[in-house]
């Protein structure tokens, strides 16, 4: 059986595989692995101008309060 993924392209044309999405403080979080090397991890932020959509670096006042919901939201793998 074939399973199919999002991939998104980051700034430093790397592909990255969505893991999961996380809606907070109005925003949208995506938790995202490296397509290349699963152990690799990163948080990006969607913003919208325009109509259009864009998936930007996190503000560094915002990173820990992100992770920490996504830890919360997954709390049964960690705990």
């Amino acid at each position: 059986m074939l399973q199919s993924y999002k991939v998104y392209t980051l700034e430093d044309g790397k592909d990255f595989v969505l893991i999961d999405t996380l809606e907070y403080n109005n925003k949208k979080y995506l938790l995202l692995s490296s397509e290349s090397n699963s152990e690799y991890i990163c948080i990006r932020k969607i913003i919208k101008e325009n109509n259009d959509e864009y998936i930007v670096k996190l503000e560094e006042y915002e990173f820990e309060s992100v992770v920490d919901q996504f830890l919360l939201k997954h709390k049964d793998l960690f705990w």
